[in-house]
This record gives structure tokens, sequence and C-alpha cells, in this order.
């Protein structure tokens, strides 16, 4: 677990990165590969200082009170100001992240966050800053699971989705302070107040994984710190406006779709939004797509087998013989299917009069199956790609 920042260092020509220590190692690591891996955040807001000997004495101080709580601490290059992301505000970083495009309801039209309680000083040389992060962004969908949906439709439907995350100043203006900017397009900057668009094109799937339509979701967004009256506590205010588009695969809708009876100044925004989101992002991952294809063509190669002359389907030929004999057999997962809908039964049973749920059933039946370690992880990857998907009773143990 990467520990406090005990130091950092900068070339001329490298970007802004973060010495962290781990033991007594140093650790390099720059603020982009960080904001990758939390690759929800949007507005993280920071503490500000002129100087770096400000920050490592304000860090230090959280170091004594608070113990081994990691400190990501970031300077600029370009003015040799440091900027401490707030721990005591983590939780904005979930109530305020990528995840707001799936879920409507946590998205209120304002939002406030408190920064400072008037009772509370701030740090030595410190000051309220945000850091808005622009590029490509991930938030989760999940959905109820429902016996109205096929497995493969919760498959599809679940999971992380892209969107894409912009900001501009207020005026329009491109931010300045910007802290880090690499190949893949992810910047970081420090503003007090920023306008910015959240975009996001989501495929949708019905329960035969064939494409129906396009979620469009842009989210417009507006950021300001207040912390000039000394008598009132500092607080963040977030404002929202969503919009929701259902569109045909073939459906793109317009600007003035998106923007509908919003200002024009919005549009530098939603075109960086829009134009960042086609660059980086996909409405359904490459890999899941592939499997999505593999899943129907297993379902098609199935049919096809059903609809084989007696005798000469993969069903019959292996009626008479032995459940491992069947399983030396299976190339594909829906041979897989189909031995395991003939040959397991309640022999592979734990329960002793009771019944067991179709999971267990089949992992006892391929912890007994005489093979390699590694044909028995090819056939448990089949079970989890497609057997277990297929099966509304694999975790059904009764009422």
């Amino acid at each position: 677990m990467l520990k406090t920042l005990i130091n950092f260092w900068f070339s001329p020509h490298q970007k802004p990165v973060l010495l962290q220590k781990q033991g007594d190692d140093i650790k390099e690591a720059d603020m982009a590969r960080i904001l990758r891996e939390d690759n929800s955040a949007i507005l993280i807001p920071a503490w500000g200082f002129e100087t770096q000997e400000l920050a490592k004495s304000h860090v230090q101080k959280i170091k004594d009170k608070r113990g081994n709580d990691a400190f990501d601490l970031l300077q600029s290059e370009q003015t040799g100001k440091c900027y401490l992301p707030r721990i005591d505000c983590n939780d904005l970083r979930w109530d305020y992240s990528s995840h707001i495009v799936a879920d409507p309801r946590i998205t209120p039209p304002t939002y406030w966050h408190t920064l400072r309680r008037m009772e509370r000083p701030k740090p030595q040389g410190g000051y309220n800053v945000l850091l808005a992060i622009t590029g490509q962004r991930q938030y989760y969908h999940t959905h109820r699971q429902s016996t109205r949906h096929s497995g493969l439709w919760q498959r599809l439907s679940e999971g992380k989705k892209d969107c894409f995350a912009a900001w501009v100043r207020s005026d329009n203006q491109p931010l300045g302070g910007c802290l880090s900017e690499d190949d893949d397009s992810l910047r970081i900057c420090t503003t007090r107040s920023a306008r910015g668009v959240i975009f996001s094109r989501e495929a949708k799937f019905d329960n035969d994984g064939n494409l129906t339509s396009h979620d469009w979701i842009a989210i417009f967004i507006l950021a300001g710190i207040l912390d000039k009256n000394p008598m009132k506590d500092d607080m963040l205010r977030i404002q929202t406006i969503r919009r929701h588009i259902y569109g045909t695969p073939d459906y793109e809708p317009s600007r003035e779709d998106l923007l509908h009876d919003l200002d024009p100044e919005w549009i530098p925004a939603l075109d960086s939004a829009i134009a960042g989101f086609r660059a980086s992002c996909k409405p359904i991952s490459l890999r899941l797509d592939r499997w999505r294809r593999m899943y129907q063509n297993q379902i098609k190669a199935l049919q096809e087998d059903g609809r084989k002359p007696y005798g000469q389907s993969f069903k019959e030929t292996i009626r008479t013989i032995d459940w491992q004999e069947a399983l030396n057999l299976v190339e594909q997962p829906w041979q897989l299917e189909v031995v395991i809908e003939q040959k397991c039964n309640s022999d592979f049973s734990d329960a002793k009069g009771f019944y067991d749920p179709n999971y267990i059933l089949v992992r006892n039946m391929l912890k007994r199956y005489q093979c390699s370690d590694e044909r028995r992880n090819v056939l448990q990857q089949m079970v989890d790609e497609f057997v277990q998907i297929r099966d509304h009773l694999w975790n059904y143990s009764g009422d």
C-alpha cells in the first residue's frame, strides 16, 4: 500500500510526478496513471499551496494526526505550486463521480458540499481549489435481477461503461493550470470554477444479444467554490442538467437535440466531450462485444445440432457413453451444456436427501473428472462464459 509522500522532483522535460514511499523504497507514479486506476473521478477538491515547503508542512501535520493515510501531493512545473487532494472530501469522489451517468437519482439539480466549516482554520498558506479531470472515465451500470431478462442481457447491460468528461472555464476558455497531460488525453487542471459536460453513448440489447438502440446521455455541470465570506462555511456548489435521448442504432442526435433549451455557452464543452468520446470510448467494450458474438454463435451451433437427423447429433452421440468419455468429446461451450444436461445428476450431490443447486453439481462433476488442470480450467471457463449464464436455476436451492 502506498504510504505518505516524502519527496518529489521534476526535470524540465518531464510530466509532473509523485514520489511516494513504501517501506524504504521510493516509487514514482504520475497523476494520470493514478487517475486511470480511479477512473470514475471527475472533480477532486484539493488544498493549494504556493510553495513546496508549505505543502509538506501540512502533509506532516495530517500525518501526525491521522497516521498512515496516503497523500498524493502534486506540483505544477510552470508555477511551482503544490496541490493536495482532500482526504476529508473523499465522499465527493463517489457522490459526484462519473457514476452519476448511470443513476439520475444521485444527480440533484443543485449539489452542495461543505469544504470547510467556518470554525475550522485553513492550513497555513492553503486555499481551496478543484482538480478537474478531462478524459475518458468509466461508470458502473447495474440492474435488478429479473426473470424478464436473460442472463445474456444481464451480462451485456451490467458492468463498466465508457464516458468522456470535458471541462472549460466558466467563460468557455480552456482551463489553465494543467498539471498532467499524456498521450491518452487525460488532463488534470486546477480551477475554482468550471463548466463541464460528461457524455456517454451506451449500447442496448435484447434478450438474444441483438443491438436494439443507443442511450445518449449528456450531463451539463457548473461547479464553483464559494469561500469569500469569512462568516460562512466554505462550500462547493455543483449544478447539473441531464439530457437522456433514446434512439435506434443508426440514429444520432444533433447538437441541438442535446442542448435543447440550454444556452449556446455550453457548445464548446459539449463538442469537446462528444469528440473525446468518439476518439477514445466505445458504446460497448471490444472484449464484451467479442464475448457477445461468441455466445450467439454457440446458440446457433446448439440449435443446428438439435435439427440434425436422429443419431447424428452430439446429443445422441453421448447418450450411451460414460460421463467422463462425454466430457472428453467436448470442444465447444454448447457441447458442455449438452453433457451437463444429460450426465450431471444427483450422483454429484453433496447433500444427503436434499436438493443441491446446479452450480454445486457442476463443480463436483468437474472436480471428479480425471483430466489435466489445464483441461479442467478450459471447461470451467466454458461454464463461466456460457453454461451458467443460460441456466436459470444455477443458484436455485429450493423454496
